[in-house]
C-alpha cells in the first residue's frame, strides 16, 4: 500500500529508523554530537521551549506534522531521550486510537530504536513547530494543572487534529502552502482507518 504523505510503501516506511533532530538549544542541553545516520530515516524534529520557567520539549514528525509534547521536563527524562520518545509515541497513538491498539502495537514493535542527532535545518518542520508552540502555550493555563501529562496529551491531540499549512520545496518561491491533517497522515503511515469526525469527537470529550 502506498503512503499518502511520502509516496512510499508502508513496509518501506516501517524499515526507516526514527532520527530525532534536535534544535540548537536542546542539542546543547543534551550534548548532542554529529553521528553517522542510517540510510533510511524517519525524521523527527525536537525543540526545547519554556513555559512558566519550566523546560518543555515538542517533537514533530517531518513527513506528517504529527506532534508529541513533554511538559515540565525533569533531568531524569533526559538521560535516555530516545526511550522517553518511544514511550511518548506509544502512549499518544494508543490514547488517540484505542480501537486500533493491535495494529498500533504491531507497528511499534517493527520500529527500530530512535537516535538523536543535531539539527538538520528543516525550515518547513521548524515552522510547524513554532506555530504549535505559539498555540499550545496560549491555552495551557486552561488545564489544571497546566503542565500535567494529561495536558500534554490533549494539546498534542489537538494539534494533530488541526489543519496545518506548510510550504513545500517546489512552491517555496511563491510561498504557497500545502494543507494537511497530521493525524490523517499518521494513520496512513500506521495502516489504520481515519475518520476525522469520530477522531475529533473523541478528542473533545
Amino acid at each position: 500500500e502506498t503512503d499518502q504523505a511520502t509516496g512510499e510503501t508502508g513496509s518501506l516506511f516501517m524499515m526507516a529508523q526514527p532520527v530525532i533532530h534536535c534544535t540548537a538549544k536542546l542539542g546543547k542541553l543534551l550534548a548532542v554530537r554529529a553521528c553517522e545516520l542510517p540510510e533510511r530515516i524517519d525524521a523527527w524534529n525536537a525543540h526545547l521551549f519554556p513555559y512558566n520557567g519550566r523546560k518543555c520539549i515538542i517533537f514533530v514528525q517531518a513527513s506528517t506534522g504529527y506532534c508529541l509534547l513533554m511538559l515540565d521536563v525533569v533531568k531524569a527524562e533526559l538521560v535516555d531521550l530516545p526511550a522517553r520518545f518511544s514511550d511518548l509515541l506509544r502512549d499518544q497513538l494508543l490514547g488517540e486510537w484505542p480501537m486500533h491498539s493491535e495494529r498500533i502495537n504491531t507497528w511499534l514493535k517493527e520500529q527500530t530504536h530512535a537516535v538523536i542527532a543535531p539539527t538538520n535545518g528543516d525550515k518547513r518542520t521548524l515552522g510547524v513547530i513554532n506555530r504549535y508552540i505559539f498555540e499550545v502555550t496560549y491555552v495551557l493555563d486552561r488545564h489544571h494543572p497546566p503542565l500535567s501529562r494529561r495536558a500534554a496529551f490533549l494539546e498534542a491531540w489537538n494539534k494533530n487534529d488541526g489543519l496545518v499549512g506548510a510550504r513545500t520545496e517546489s512552491n517555496s518561491i511563491l510561498r504557497q502552502a500545502m494543507y494537511f491533517i497530521p493525524a490523517e497522515r499518521m494513520a496512513a503511515h500506521i495502516g489504520i482507518p481515519y475518520d476525522r469526525q469520530d477522531y475529533s469527537a473523541r478528542q473533545s470529550k
